[in-house]
């Protein structure tokens, strides 16, 4: 049955239909494309519903077209599961597991303990390991793609800039710094191939801002972030947040070192290394 929420957007506004969804709000918006709750009539039930706007290029079609490939190979409890990918009146969609959750950075304010942030961290580097082990990097890490819900379950969202790294994806952004400068890699801001010890990188950057309260790196223009994020350290979470324990705040640092070869080598090693960490207090 139909939900009143779904019926009364219908009624609102017939384009709230598109094929067999009904879209009920805007979840949020990014580069290519918007990402709502919409109701799946045909499986009844809650979706996110990535839409496409009409008239994009070939880029960003490749880029939609790479993004449903990619993410519709993974299915790990931690990652938000791909449904479907079609096309609609020219509009191009993908649907997705809807997650009723909040970001990580909302979930976990300043000051929370750091026991809990570590868990999460965890949770989402075993999604982010699921994917490398089937040989795809995020490339967009940070806390707004990482939502927790009601339940403490994490999933890890947005495979948007995700690349296959046995594939000529990489052509597709060749040469350009592509993510989010505050959890971005040194060789990502570079424009230099990533890879699984990329994606490590956001990881750690995203348990330094859990833990410090604000993201690890800020600038005044996108240009100076970029800068600073191919040569300036990240400082040792302890220096701002006194009272991280010494175990976490090396997992923290190794994960965020500038020399990729010193980080851990992918995601599922992140996880373990915090497993200990947890199971040793």
């Amino acid at each position: 049955m139909q939900p009143p929420e779904a019926v009364a957007a219908a009624r609102r506004n017939p384009r709230n239909v598109v094929k067999h969804f009904t879209l009920v709000r805007e979840l949020g918006a990014g580069a290519v494309g918007a990402v709502f709750q919409a109701w799946d009539g045909t499986n009844e039930r809650w979706v996110a519903l990535k839409l496409l706007p009409t008239g994009l290029d070939e880029t960003s079609l490749a880029l939609f077209r790479r993004e449903a490939r990619l993410a519709a190979g993974l299915d790990h409890p931690n990652l938000a599961s791909v449904y479907e990918a079609g096309e609609w009146n020219d509009r191009h969609y993908l649907s997705m597991r809807f997650v009723d959750g909040r970001p990580l950075d909302r979930a976990f304010p300043p000051g929370s303990n750091p026991a809990d942030v570590a868990a999460a961290v965890r949770d989402a580097a075993r999604g982010v390991a699921h994917a490398h082990a089937r040989g795809i990097i995020h490339r967009d890490l940070k806390p707004a793609n990482v939502l927790i819900d009601g339940e403490g379950r994490v999933s890890v969202l947005d495979f948007g800039l995700a690349k296959s790294l046995d594939s000529g994806d990489q052509s597709l952004t060749a040469g350009d710094a592509i993510g989010t400068p505050a959890y971005m890699a040194p060789e990502q801001a570079r424009g230099e191939p990533s890879c699984a010890r990329t994606d490590v990188f956001a990881l750690g950057a995203i348990l330094w801002h859990l833990l410090g309260g604000h993201p690890p790196r800020t600038a005044e223009s996108t240009f100076a972030a970029l800068m600073n994020a191919a040569m300036d350290p990240i400082p040792p979470i302890t220096s701002v947040r006194p009272d991280v324990p010494g175990g976490l705040g090396r997992i923290v640092s190794k994960a965020v070192s500038l020399k990729r070869d010193a980080r851990y080598a992918n995601a599922g090693e992140l996880a373990d290394a915090l497993d200990i960490f947890l199971g040793a207090r």
